[in-house]
């Protein structure tokens, strides 16, 4: 056989690696906490699109221990953040610029909030007018119980 035959066979070799239940529940929490991105979720941990849409397709056989996986993601994404907000305070800027930091910083609270069922964004808005109201209300409120020189109890 010739060398360039023995080439193209290795070429066409795939290689296999087996994930554990554990592995495959915590890449299903990943891609529910990409919104379903499964481009994102491919290009995050390195797995083929095509095992994600498999294991998707299949996600029962995870489901007793998805949750404490979920848990688990929102962890590990807490403790992303805290690393970075800190990295951000301490101005340590060596390998990533601050708007790199602040970005992924900002990643990582949507990944925990979502992973914990919590909103993501601000999705309430208020009125010029109704504003105005409120804060009128509010003014007038700590106006009235401003202490006045009369009221003294000297």
């Amino acid at each position: 056989m010739a060398a360039a035959e023995v080439d193209i066979q290795r070429q066409s070799i795939t290689t296999y690696r087996d994930y554990s239940l554990e592995q495959k529940a915590e890449v299903l929490a990943l891609f529910d906490a990409n919104e379903g991105n499964l481009k994102r979720t491919a290009s995050e941990t390195g797995i083929d699109p095509a095992t994600l849409r498999y294991w998707i397709r299949n996600r029962d056989k995870y489901k007793q221990i998805q949750p404490q996986k979920i848990i688990d993601l929102a962890t590990k994404s807490e403790l992303n953040a805290h690393l970075l907000a800190d990295s951000i305070a301490n101005h340590d800027l060596e390998n990533a610029t601050l708007a790199s930091k602040a970005t992924a910083y900002g990643i990582m609270i949507d990944k925990m909030q979502l992973l914990r069922g919590l909103p993501t964004s601000i999705t309430e808005s208020v009125e010029r007018q109704e504003l105005t109201v409120i804060l009128e209300s509010a003014l007038a409120a700590a106006i009235d119980v401003t202490p006045t020189p009369d009221d003294s109890t000297t």
